[in-house]
C-alpha cells in the first residue's frame, strides 16, 4: 500500500514546484530571536494561524514519517522537479531517512531540500550509508544576514535570508559560487540542481 501523504500545491515563487511538508514545533529561542530567520518567518505568523487544512495535512504528515516507510510504499512523484520543506522542517531522525528513501524510489525527479537539521540528516546517511544523486541539499542560514562558518561537507551550498538594506549587490559576490535569488524557481533551479553555487542569498519577504 503507498504511503498516504499530502502534497503541497503552491503559487507565485514556487509556482509548479510541489512540496511535502511535515508539522514541527519552532525553536522558541529562535523564534523569540529578533535576529533570527525563524523570527520573521511567514508560516509560523501566517500560516500556521490562518492556514488549518495546511496544518492538519502536516500534522497527518508527521503521522505517516514518524515511523519508517517500506521502499515499496514509497508513492510515485509526478514531476521533474520536487521540494521538501516549503513550511516546517524535520524534527527526527527518521524524517531524515525517509525524506532520503523517497527520492531514491523516484530517480527520475531532482529534489531541493531545505533544511536547519543538518546534522539529523548526517546521522541518516551515516546510519543507511547511501545518498541519492538527485537529492540536493540547500542548508538555511539560522541567522539574517549572516552566513554560516561551517557547511556539512555533504550539503550543496547554503542558503542565506538578507534584509533589504543589507543583501549583498550583483557586482559583490562572486558570481561563480554566489547567486541572488529573484526569479520563480521553476525559472532558476539553481536549488533542484548539482553545480557550482555554494551560496544562494535571498532578500527577506
Amino acid at each position: 500500500m503507498t504511503a498516504d501523504i499530502h502534497i503541497s500545491k503552491h503559487e507565485a515563487k514556487l509556482e509548479d514546484i510541489d512540496s511535502i511538508n511535515l508539522w514541527c514545533e519552532c525553536d522558541p529561542e529562535l523564534r523569540a530571536d529578533p535576529g533570527s530567520v525563524c523570527h520573521k518567518c511567514y508560516w509560523y505568523t501566517r500560516h500556521r494561524v490562518c492556514y488549518h487544512n495546511l496544518n492538519d495535512a502536516m500534522k497527518r504528515n508527521l503521522k505517516v514519517f514518524n515511523k519508517l516507510i517500506p521502499i515499496d510504499e514509497m508513492p510515485w512523484m509526478n514531476a521533474a522537479y520536487f521540494r521538501y520543506s516549503s513550511f516546517g522542517d524535520i524534527s527526527k531522525l527518521v524524517h531524515a531517512r525517509n525524506f532520503i528513501a523517497l527520492a531514491a524510489a523516484n530517480k527520475h525527479c531532482n529534489f531541493g531540500w531545505w533544511t536547519k537539521r543538518p546534522e539529523l540528516i548526517e546521522k541518516a546517511v551515516l546510519k543507511d550509508n547511501y545518498w541519492p544523486g538527485n537529492l540536493v541539499l540547500n542548508v538555511s542560514a539560522k541567522y539574517l544576514n549572516k552566513p554560516m562558518k561551517y557547511v556539512p561537507c555533504f550539503a550543496d551550498r547554503q542558503f542565506v535570508v538578507w534584509t533589504k538594506d543589507k543583501i549583498p549587490k550583483q557586482k559583490q559576490i562572486n558570481k561563480e559560487v554566489e547567486y541572488i535569488c529573484k526569479k520563480q524557481c521553476k525559472d532558476c533551479l539553481v536549488c533542484y540542481t548539482k553545480n557550482n553555487i555554494k551560496i544562494v542569498h535571498e532578500e527577506l519577504k
